[in-house]
């Protein structure tokens, strides 16, 4: 198997029953910045002040009291490319590889360990803007199905 060169973990995803209670809650307690909102999806990206973003929230109902992480990130050390034979590496294994993404500022591999954990290895994209929350800022909260193979390094 292929062992990926994870460079750090990178954010987590937190469900919660109201997203704008937890959003300010984030904000004030914690001294997060909003990076931005995206109504359509329910969520809210929220960062440190380096990151795009170190947790993003979504709104989801059933959260209060309910398994609410719904996936942690690992920053992946290597090209599109290499991250699609990761991805294959995981499925020549057998792991449950559920989804691969574009984000627009990384693209990204979901998966599951063997308690149903969700795990995401992603790569950064190259970006002009500045600093990642720009980036974040200019591409929104996409995620749009891509294939590896056909990225460009």
């Amino acid at each position: 198997m292929l062992m990926p060169r994870i460079k750090e973990l990178a954010h987590t995803v937190i469900y919660v029953s109201d997203l704008t209670t937890s959003r300010d809650w984030y904000c004030k307690h914690l001294g997060m910045t909003l990076v931005i909102d995206s109504p359509e999806r329910k969520g809210s990206f929220l960062s440190f002040g380096e990151s795009d973003h170190d947790i993003a929230l979504f709104e989801n109902p059933v959260a209060a009291g309910e398994e609410t992480i719904h996936h942690i990130a690992l920053r992946f050390d290597g090209t599109p490319r290499e991250l699609g034979q990761f991805r294959q590496s995981l499925i020549d294994e057998g792991v449950d590889v559920h989804r691969t993404v574009d984000h627009g500022i990384s693209y990204g591999v979901y998966f599951k360990d063997p308690d149903g954990h969700c795990w995401e290895v992603f790569v950064d994209r190259e970006r002009p803007e500045a600093n990642r929350i720009e980036a974040m800022r200019t591409t929104g909260a996409m995620a749009e199905p891509v294939n590896l193979e056909t990225v460009d390094a």
